[in-house]
Formats: structure tokens, C-alpha cells, sequence
């Protein structure tokens, strides 16, 4: 039975959990090109190492997907655990370039297993009418620590250098792998028994065939939650690109001082993922996220014209509140009212969407750049917002609270 209180002792062992993966991610992650040129790789192989991360996340995918609803979800935590453990300090005592890919990797599926578990046992351990609030508490330790993580890294790694900076990260991944080993499964949590042989096939459900290419897919992904997936990666590609290409943006339009759109961003999404969770709640999904992704519209509005400092400050300041509030939302929307023999592909579902669109999105942005300059670049993003919109206006409710 789930607690009747939000913040029970479930939710905050999760909440911690959450926030040492991700700080030690975020202390990690922006520093490894750094640390394989100094190691004497070219700036191009640094590169390939920094994405290594996200991308074999987005391979392990169907993997864990597959694996989430088999095995009970606190393995997935322990798992994730372990890997992140291994892949911090790993890279800490290593001094090859090629031995720091493979733990790299080992991060990324780390994440993969992380991501399939977090949103779900957050969903099995609240009340299920403050799941959007939860899911928005959640989210602010991500956003903490894209605020203060590589911060973090920075003064380790000019106090110590870098094997420091993944030894400290190494040290935050064994506290949370210690809080995972605490952590009680809720009811639902573990993998349903599965019958060895079922005494006769079921019929097909009305346009949906029993077996076949649907059948197949459907062991790895959940298919309700592709057009949420998709709506996700469409939206979170101008936070993706205002993190990696604002600062040449700013160059090329000569303001200074526009590495300031990150502080007032995280502080405008502290405010509003809570938020955005607890009216997703009382109003509903579709009530949330449209005014979120119009205020995320009018962000790339202002980034493609930005011409003052400002103008920047105000465009982060409606990015935290337009795409912090409508990314809170939609995960939510991912794992509500979902059977708990299904959370894990779910979750897992979702991640898919905005791994895709934090991966690829900043990789076209960068070509947009070069060809069209800045304005074209943001307005393509805002474009993809309009998309989203488009998406969440055809997706029919199945709930009079979606």
C-alpha cells in the first residue's frame, strides 16, 4: 500500500539517490575532453569521449527495457550503482585514453539502468495524486546539479586535477549505491510472476495482433508512451542546445557575459518543477504543458534575436519556467496510471525521446549554426516546439486528468 504522505521515507531515500547520481555525473561528464587531451588525445577523440556517455545510454535502451519489468527495480538501482562506481573510478586511476572510453561506456549503460528505475519506484511510493509533484521535486536534483556540478569538478580538478574530480565523483556514487541497499521495495516493485506455460493463447485485442513486428517491439518498448517520448525529445532540444552552442552564440553576436543564462535558468526551473507537479495534479497534463511550451516558444524567440545581455536573462529566465515545467509534466504523464508490471519499459520509454533529443538536437543546431547563423538556429528550435504542441493537441486523453 503507498504511503499517504509525499515526502515519506521512500520518496526521500529516491529523491537522494537521484541527486548522487546525478551530481556525480555532472562533475564527471563536462570534464572528460578536458582530461583526454591533457592524457594527449586530439580535441576530436575528447569529443567522441564526452558523447560516449549519452550515446550507449540511448544504445542500452532496449535492453533495460526489456530487462525492467523482469527484474525487481531496486536490482536496477544497485546496478546502476555498481556501474557508475566502477566507470568514476575507473577513469580516475586509469591513464589511457582507450580505458577511459570503455568505462565511459560503462557510464552511459549505468545511466540506461538508472533512468529505468528512479521515475518508476518514485511512482510506486507516493500518493498517486501528487505524482506530478513528486516527479517535479525529483527533477530539481537534476537541475542542482547541471547548476553546480561542473562548478564542483572545476575546483577539484584545480585543486588535485582530474583523476581527483572522478575519484570525489566515485566517492557520491558509493553513498548512493550504500542508499539503494537501504531502500525497501514498495508493493509493485518487484517483477510479476510469470506463468511457464500459458494454458491457451488470448485473443488479439481488436486491431492489435498477438504476434508479429507490434509484439516483438512491445517487449522492449511501452508503445502507449511513444507519442509522450517523442513530445519530450521535441521539447528538451533548445535546453540541449542553449547548454552546449549559447555561449558561441554569444560570440558570434558579441554580447559578454551570457554564460549568466545558466544561473538564472536553474534558478527559474528550481521554482518551476515543483510547481508544475503540483498543478499537473489538480489540472492535468494537457493544462500544464501547453502554457509551458508557448512560454518555451517565446524563449527561442528571444535567443534568435537576442541582441543585450537582457534579452538573454529573459530568455532564461522563460526557458527554466517554459521547459523546466513542461519536461516535469510529461515525464509524470509517463508513469501515470501505468500497471506496475509496465513502469520499468515505461520509464524507460520516455528516456528514449529525450536522449535522442539532447544527443542529435545540438549535433543539427551546430550545422544550422554554421550554414544560417544564430537567428535560424533557435527559430529550428522553436519550431520543434510548435511540433510538440502540435502532438500534445492530437493525443486524446485517456483520462479527464491527462
Amino acid at each position: 500500500m503507498k504511503a499517504e504522505r509525499l515526502w515519506n521515507i521512500r520518496f526521500v531515500q529516491l529523491v537522494l539517490i537521484e541527486a548522487l547520481f546525478q551530481f556525480g555525473a555532472y562533475m564527471t561528464n563536462p570534464v572528460v575532453s578536458g582530461y583526454a587531451v591533457a592524457l594527449g588525445a586530439t580535441i576530436a577523440v575528447g569529443g567522441v569521449l564526452a558523447g560516449l556517455s549519452a550515446s550507449m545510454a540511448l544504445v542500452a535502451r532496449p535492453l533495460t527495457g526489456w530487462l525492467a519489468d523482469r527484474l525487481a527495480k531496486k536490482s536496477f538501482l544497485l546496478i546502476a550503482a555498481a556501474l557508475f562506481c566502477a566507470s568514476a573510478f575507473g577513469c580516475a586511476l586509469s591513464s589511457s585514453v582507450a580505458v577511459i572510453g570503455l568505462f565511459r561506456v560503462m557510464a552511459g549503460i549505468a545511466f540506461a539502468f538508472r533512468s529505468a528505475a528512479v521515475i518508476a519506484l518514485v511512482s510506486l511510493s507516493v500518493p498517486a495524486e501528487r505524482l506530478g509533484q513528486a516527479v517535479g521535486w525529483t527533477g530539481i536534483a537534476q537541475t542542482v546539479s547541471c547548476a553546480l556540478g561542473p562548478a564542483a569538478g572545476a575546483l577539484v580538478i584545480g585543486a588535485a586535477g582530474y583523476p581527483a574530480s572522478f575519484a570525489a565523483a566515485g566517492v557520491l556514487f558509493v553513498i548512493g549505491f550504500a542508499v539503494s541497499l537501504s531502500f525497501r521495495e514498495p508493493a509493485g516493485a518487484a517483477p510479476a510472476p510469470r506463468p511457464a506455460k500459458p494454458a491457451a493463447p488470448r485473443a488479439a485485442a481488436p486491431g492489435r495482433p498477438a504476434s508479429g513486428p507490434r509484439a516483438w517491439l512491445e517487449r522492449f518498448i511501452y508503445l502507449p508512451n511513444v507519442p509522450v517520448a517523442v513530445m519530450a525529445g521535441l521539447s528538451i532540444v533548445p535546453h540541449g542546445v542553449a547548454v552546449t552552442l549559447l555561449l558561441t552564440a554569444g560570440e558570434l553576436r558579441g554580447i559578454a557575459g551570457v554564460s549568466a543564462y545558466y544561473a538564472v535558468y536553474a534558478i527559474a526551473a528550481l521554482v518551476s518543477k515543483p510547481t508544475a507537479g503540483r498543478l499537473t495534479d489538480r489540472w492535468g497534463t494537457r493544462r500544464v504543458v501547453a502554457p509551458a511550451l508557448v512560454v518555451e516558444l517565446a524563449a527561442t524567440v528571444l535567443l534568435a534575436g537576442m541582441a543585450s545581455l537582457p534579452l538573454v536573462l529573459l530568455a532564461a529566465a522563460c526557458m527554466g519556467v517554459g521547459q523546466g515545467s513542461a519536461y516535469a509534466a510529461i515525464q509524470a504523464q509517463a508513469v501515470r496510471d501505468v500497471p506496475a508490471h509496465e513502469l520499468g519499459r515505461a520509464s524507460n520509454t520516455f528516456y528514449i525521446g529525450t536522449d535522442i533529443g539532447m544527443g542529435f538536437g545540438p549535433m543539427a543546431a551546430g550545422a544550422v549554426l554554421q550554414s544560417w547563423g544564430v537567428g535560424a538556429m533557435f527559430l529550428a528550435c522553436g519550431g520543434l516546439v510548435l511540433l510538440a504542441l502540435g502532438i500534445l493537441a492530437a493525443l486524446r486523453p485517456p483520462n479527464p486528468t491527462t
